[in-house]
């Protein structure tokens, strides 16, 4: 973020991204797909949607709890941690990101 500050604003960790995606609701999700037609325009909408949750969560107690730990050459018990705090964010991430290109009228449409 140092490198280009102008990107803040649509950047996340994974770990963020999850948290904020958590506070949409399916309803929200088909409204702002719904008038889009392909998978690329989907997923631009889905992500500024996740944007738009920074301001309405409020601000995070920890930031910390939106990094994950670098478990380069710190050890197994290092790797383990890193893991736990990946793999339900990037769970919780990829349903909501399934869900905003679930679509049977465009099917498995490449990105555009």
């Amino acid at each position: 973020m140092q490198l280009v500050p102008r990107k803040v604003n649509v950047t996340f960790t994974l770990r963020e991204f999850a948290r904020l995606a958590a506070l949409i609701s399916d309803d929200e999700v088909t409204r702002t797909i719904e008038p889009l037609s392909t998978t690329r325009e989907r997923l631009v909408a889905i992500v500024k949607l996740v944007t738009t949750r920074r301001g309405a969560a409020g601000q995070i107690e920890i930031p910390a709890d939106d990094d994950v730990v670098d478990p380069y050459r710190r050890g197994a018990e290092m790797y383990s941690e890193s893991l736990s705090q990946l793999s339900p964010a990037a769970s919780d991430s990829a349903k909501l990101l399934r869900q905003a290109t679930k679509n049977p009228s465009i099917g498995a449409r490449i990105l555009h």
